[in-house]
Formats: C-alpha cells, structure tokens, sequence
C-alpha cells in the first residue's frame, strides 16, 4: 500500500464498515476453532495501523508484523509493543513459534503468494492455525486495488492450490462479502464507467466513510454473515477465506 495512505487507514479501520464488520466476522471464526492454548500466541502479518491487533488481544497475544515503519508508528499510539518491522515472503520469525498465523487481505500484494503460504506455515506451531483473507474475482480490478498495489485477486481454486501439498488441512475456504456482493459489484462498475484518466497520486481508494446510518447499516448487514460461516461457507462474495490448521508431522 502506498505509504501516505497509512494515515488515512489509522482513523478509518476503527470506524470504516467494511473494516468493522471484518473484524467481527474474523473474531467468530477464531473462537469457532479455538485452541487449547489459554493465550495463544497470534502473528498479524501486515498488521497495517493495528487495529486487528485491538481485535486479536482479546483472544491471545498478539504480535504485529509489517514491512512499513509508518504502520508500526501507528500500531505504537494505539498502546501496541510487541512489534517487528518485516513481511512475506522471508518472515523474520522462528519457525513453529505461533498459535495462529493471520494474513488478512496481504498476499495479494506479495509477488510469489506460494512463497509467502509456505512461510505462514513454516512459522505456525503444529496444530496451530493460519488464517488468510483475500480480494476475490479479478473481474473485480478496479483503481481501489491498484492504489493498494495489489498483484491480483483471487479465485477460490486459486486460493486453495496455494496449500496444496503443504503440511495442512483446509478447515474453511470460502468467500464472504455475500450480501453485498451486488451492490459492490454495481459500484465498482458505475465507478469503472464513468472514470476519467488519473495521474497514480491522484486515485482514491473505496474506503471513505459513508453517513453513520448507511455505515452503521453496513456493518450490521456484512458482519451478519458471520453467523452462517460458522456454520458453511457462501458460494460467492467480494472476498475469500481460508483457515489452514498445520499438521504434526
């Protein structure tokens, strides 16, 4: 992402529906595959301003990763310490050192995404979980992922080939952003349609704030569905998920 968007990103991610709602949904989903662990040790890779990090220490203790100092400056003044300045692919962290492993919207940005798995795995303890979220559909491109230097979104198939032959077990793929899903799609295009030519600095990204009412409603609704992937998954949405739990070998 590029560096002068962290700011924008620090005041948004705590108050943005689409960064709220994902919170909650992640939240569920961890607890549905809690582990025996009383507090689990939980690497945030790309951890960005650190609002995931508020999040996560609810359920063990957190430890933020990225690449970006800028972030991390952010992830300080929001009281976080146990910081480390680095990313995918090479994480600089031992291997079988975490609980659960999150990557949340971060391989897309990375040039060999089977590379970065690999090491999402390699740093997970046996028995331990990795959790990664992705934009879904490259029908989807728009300015939104170019401005957050995206390489590409995925497929579910795409996804998933991503762990084959490594030492895991898929307990979750699928895609989340159901509900939503049409209008996002007709925003995108309406917004495809009627763009002029842009200068890189000058593109702006999907995540201004909404009214508190039309952003309050959203969150509900998108967060809604982390009642149903409790329980299954969604044949379709603006994103994918997939939880990986690493085999003891």
């Amino acid at each position: 992402m590029r560096e002068d968007f962290y700011e924008d990103y620090y005041r948004e991610e705590t108050r943005h529906w689409w960064f709220c709602a994902r919170r909650r949904i992640i939240e569920t989903l961890l607890r549905r595959h809690r582990l025996t662990e009383p507090t689990p040790v939980i690497a945030d890779i790309g951890c960005g301003p650190g609002a995931s990090l508020e999040m996560l220490r609810r359920l063990g203790q957190p430890l933020g990763i990225d690449t970006s100092s800028r972030a991390l400056v952010f992830c300080r003044e929001r009281g976080e310490t146990r910081l480390v300045c680095g990313g995918l692919p090479d994480l600089p962290i031992r291997d079988n050192s975490a609980d659960i492993v999150c990557a949340f919207d971060v391989i897309e940005h990375v040039d060999d995404d089977r590379a970065a798995v690999e090491n999402l795995v390699r740093v997970c303890k046996p028995g331990g979980i990795v959790f990664v979220t992705v934009p879904a559909h490259p029908s989807l491109w728009s300015e939104h992922d170019e401005i957050n230097q995206h390489k590409r979104r995925y497929r579910r198939t795409q996804l998933a080939a991503l762990a084959r032959n490594l030492p895991v077990e898929v307990l979750q793929l699928s895609y989340y952003n159901f509900l939503l899903a049409p209008f996002v799609i007709a925003f995108r295009l309406l917004k495809r349609a009627m763009a002029k030519p842009k200068a890189p600095a000058a593109a702006t990204s999907d995540l201004s704030v909404p009214h508190p009412v039309v952003n309050g409603f959203l969150e509900s609704l998108f967060a809604s569905e982390r009642w149903w992937l409790a329980r299954g998954s969604f044949p379709f949405g603006i994103s994918l998920l997939c939880i990986l739990r690493k085999l003891a070998l």
